[in-house]
């Protein structure tokens, strides 16, 4: 696109629709559209969640860790609320932040197995944000839980699991 002097949407859209096509095929037809919000495709508005988080946004940018930590413990308490009531659990945690000047940063950890407490989402979110060299003021916290475990990888009623690794 950019070979061709396109951008932006905005580039794409002063463009006729033939040459669109004839540049890039029968998505020519999708672009044509799209950026004139042309859009027939169905909504689909109850697909599957990838991940449930929580973040605040600080009436007032913050600037001390000590603070962040005691807003980053509320945090950690509503999302093992959010995540309790759709009961449902992930292996993968991510910390995002964003600085007064809107450079956002996330850093995550996956374990292998879930995250199965509300301590055990604090002590790891806490440990994620310690690493982090705050360079800036910080506008936004926010924290998630993604990779969820699939039902079928629980332990079912009446299934009794090794106490030890069974060794061939």
């Amino acid at each position: 696109m950019h070979e061709l002097g396109l951008f932006t949407g905005l580039d794409l859209k002063k463009q006729r629709e033939e040459d669109l096509v004839r540049w890039f095929g029968k998505t020519g037809h999708f672009f044509y559209r799209i950026v004139r919000g042309i859009d027939d495709r169905p909504v689909v508005p109850n697909r599957s969640s990838k991940s449930v988080g929580i973040e605040d946004t600080f009436g007032e940018d913050v600037e001390a860790f000590e603070e962040l930590n005691t807003i980053l413990q509320r945090l950690c308490k509503q999302l093992w609320t959010r995540i309790g009531k759709k009961e449902i659990s992930g292996r993968t945690l991510t910390i995002k932040i964003k600085y007064a000047d809107f450079v956002q940063l996330t850093r995550s950890i996956t374990l292998e197995n879930s995250f199965d407490s509300e301590d055990k989402i604090y002590a790891t979110a806490h440990s994620l944000l310690s690493k982090v060299e705050l360079v800036n003021k910080v506008r936004l916290l926010g924290v998630s839980i993604s990779n969820f475990v699939e039902e079928a990888d629980f332990p079912k009623e009446g299934i009794q699991l090794a106490l030890f690794e069974q060794r061939p």
